[in-house]
């Protein structure tokens, strides 16, 4: 379960990733701005992003365990 979940988070990283740096490019030629490195960029900066994952998502879980407020009831 737990490698299910890890798993599943660097996926979506990865695709979102894809998702906002090409929506990025959209939009900057829209607007007629240059974008250094283009679509070749992405390649990288979706590697990039998974590669900080595994290190990002616990800390931030841990995080919000630490900050959620107690369940009652349960």
């Amino acid at each position: 379960d737990v490698r299910r979940s890890v798993l599943l988070s660097v996926v979506v990283v990865a695709v979102l990733t894809g998702a906002v740096y090409l929506t990025y490019l959209g939009v900057m030629g829209l607007l007629g701005q240059p974008v250094a490195d283009g679509v070749a960029g992405v390649f990288g900066t979706i590697a990039y992003d998974v590669v900080l994952t595994p290190f990002v998502v616990p800390l931030v879980m841990a995080v919000t365990r630490r900050f959620a407020p107690a369940r009652r009831g349960l």
